[in-house]
């Protein structure tokens, strides 16, 4: 039996794909067995080790040497694959499928310098974000390895490293693996393809509920926000959860009534409540994270209240896609808001002056 590194690396894609699919065929069950958790473990160690090896596989066509850690020097077995390489005038030495059968106890280098190196010999197709991600999979991949998960619901950040974990080996690894399409075969390009959308379908289900305090306090800022300068306001909200859905209302500027109205979009991908108008036009971004929180603490020190927030408007004209991350935080991107209660006129003047 021969089984080579993109063969291998294949066959850890689809029994990470098939435990995905268990997983996520699965979270309507609230099962919270450890068979249930389970098969995402086998998912992100799946797709781990699939990533780790499509990459080692793309660096030993660019130079076998730099996947292993060997002494040449010291090692005729290694100097001979070399002189043969050479006096055959072959492109490679084929150190990979020589060191699988050699009694020499050959060792490749780690995950972290293999994503390291992906990185920076492609770094004008892989962004600090992709590269983000795959540091994330390895991490995932050691605490579910050697410890464990805990967490009511945000493991749903895992399907997140999963899924653009998935759509990387679409938009980059399939182009770069030699012979690709006997290896990527419309079967397997179809099935990741509709496991990304199955989990999407999911994800942003569970990401409002792991998040339902902290949004709920956001919102009740947002009711302070719009208290004055408007009229003839219309409020959609969600009916699950109370939160804002739309606005529809009347802002007077120079005796002049001017219409607007403005969707709330909730963005798992960019942990942030993003409000756009009925042209997909970015008025604002209010994240969720922790520097963007401001609370009231007690005597303990522990947060009860949620004081204050901020709200980022855009520079320039943003158009809102649902699957896009935004570097939203960046200062040369947008400007700062304080959310005061009653101040909404600040974000609509500044609206208004880029529409």
């Amino acid at each position: 039996m021969e089984i080579h590194v993109t063969d291998n690396a294949m066959n850890s894609l689809e029994v990470g794909l098939e435990f995905y699919n268990k997983f996520l065929d699965n979270l309507d069950n609230i099962d919270i067995s450890v068979s249930h958790f389970g098969n995402l473990k086998f998912t992100v160690i799946g797709i781990h080790n699939a990533i780790e090896l499509l990459t080692k596989s793309i660096l030993l066509d660019i130079n076998e040497l730099i996947v292993f850690k060997v002494d040449i020097d010291n090692d005729p077995a290694l100097c001979y694959m070399l002189n043969k390489q050479f006096g055959k005038n072959r492109r490679k030495a084929h150190i990979a499928y020589n060191a699988v059968f050699s009694t020499n106890d050959y060792k490749t280098i780690e995950y972290s310098k293999t994503i390291s190196l992906i990185k920076n010999i492609f770094n004008n197709e892989i962004s600090n974000e992709d590269y983000n991600v795959l540091v994330s999979l390895g991490n995932y991949r050691n605490t579910l390895t050697h410890l464990g998960y805990a967490s009511i619901f945000e493991w749903y950040k895992i399907l997140v490293i999963l899924n653009k974990t998935l759509k990387l080996i679409l938009e980059f690894y399939v182009d770069k693996i030699s012979k690709s399409e006997q290896h990527f075969s419309r079967e397997i390009l179809n099935q990741m393809n509709e496991t990304i959308l199955k989990s999407g379908e999911n994800i942003n289900d569970i990401w409002l509920a792991s998040n339902e305090a902290t949004l709920e306090g956001i919102n009740e800022k947002i009711d302070g926000y719009f208290e004055e300068n408007i009229e003839k306001m219309k409020i959609k909200q969600d009916e699950e959860y109370g939160f804002y859905e739309s606005i529809d209302f009347i802002y007077t500027k120079q005796e002049k009534d001017i219409h607007i109205k403005w969707d709330f979009k909730y963005s798992y991908l960019n942990e942030a409540i993003i409000i756009i108008d009925d042209n997909k036009k970015i008025v604002s971004f209010i994240s969720i994270e922790s520097e963007n929180l401001k609370y009231l603490h007690d005597e303990n020190d522990l947060p009860i209240e949620l004081e204050k927030i901020w709200i980022n408007v855009p520079k320039k004209i943003m158009l809102f896609e649902d699957n896009k991350v935004y570097k939203f935080i960046d200062k040369s991107i947008s400007t700062k808001l304080d959310c005061i209660p009653g101040k909404v006129n600040v974000l609509i003047e500044m609206y208004l002056k880029n529409r």
